[in-house]
Formats: C-alpha cells, sequence, structure tokens
C-alpha cells in the first residue's frame, strides 16, 4: 500500500527526526519494529494531525508493512 502522507507531505522541523518527528536526542525510530501483517490497514486522519509527534497513526504506518495514512481536510479537497 502507498503512503503519501509519508511520502509525498514530508517536511523538517529543526532539530527533529524527518521520520518520526521526536526531537533528535529522543528519536524511537531505531526502536519500531517492522510488522508483517497480513491485513492493510487504512487510517483517515485530518491533515492537521499529520505531523504531530503524539501521531499514533504515524508510527502504526512505520511499524505495519501493509499500510496507509490517507489525509483528508485539505483545501483542494
Amino acid at each position: 500500500m502507498k503512503n503519501t502522507f509519508l511520502e509525498e507531505k514530508q517536511i523538517t522541523y529543526e532539530g527533529r527526526c524527518v521520520r518520526c518527528y521526536m526531537r533528535n536526542e529522543k528519536c524511537i525510530c531505531d526502536l519500531i519494529p517492522k510488522i508483517d501483517n497480513r491485513v492493510g490497514l487504512t487510517v483517515l486522519m485530518h491533515h492537521r494531525e499529520s505531523y504531530k509527534t503524539t501521531n499514533t497513526a504515524r508510527l502504526a504506518h512505520l511499524c505495519l508493512q501493509k499500510s496507509e495514512v490517507i489525509l483528508r481536510g485539505l483545501p483542494q479537497q
């Protein structure tokens, strides 16, 4: 499943990891497991939630091989 949320909407915040968005000194990327799920997961997310560090949908997508996040509420939608 393709994820435009991570691949096309990536922005950078000074001092933050571009993958997990945690502060560089608190980056959890090395701790995120890779799970080969049999059933795909699709998460619909409001665009204002997409870059929060408390974004569990982002973390779930980083863990789950078959997952996607679809952003909603963008001005062009």
